[in-house]
């Protein structure tokens, strides 16, 4: 899994012009960041605690991804000045947070299925008990 955070994610950045782009999507990324943290702890201590946790980081994953998107929009725009590169660099932090939201989505589905006592799936890996759910192979 992938996690691109800012280094001070409280910190609004004093390069970023109050009101544009560059500082809005900082601070959509630092509520982002703020969430992360919020829902890390405590931990859950059933299968359904941890299918809701789970659930909630794929929206702050998919939100955060929302926000490179933002970013990538600003930075291709014709009247952008600012290095194509650092474009391609957003490219790659949105897919990996893309990503990120899928594999939380699917965590949160294995879990469900736990907590309801269905099989889940193979990918689950730890998750998969099918002895405990009386699944006979």
């Amino acid at each position: 899994m992938n996690v691109f955070t800012l280094p001070h994610p409280t910190t609004p950045d004093p390069r970023a012009e109050a009101g544009t782009v560059p500082a809005i999507v900082t601070a959509g990324l630092a509520r982002s960041a703020a969430l992360r943290r919020a829902v890390a702890t405590p931990a859950p201590s059933d299968a359904l605690g941890h299918a809701v946790r789970a659930e909630r980081l794929a929206e702050i994953y998919a939100r955060e991804a929302r926000w490179w998107g933002v970013l990538e929009r600003h930075i291709y725009s014709p009247a952008s000045t600012v290095p194509l590169v650092y474009g391609d660099a957003v490219i790659i932090a949105r897919l990996a947070l893309r990503d990120d939201a899928r594999f939380w989505a699917e965590t949160a589905s294995d879990w469900r299925a736990r907590a309801e006592r269905r099989p889940t799936s193979d990918a689950a890996g730890a998750l998969c008990n099918h002895a405990d759910l009386g699944v006979v192979a």
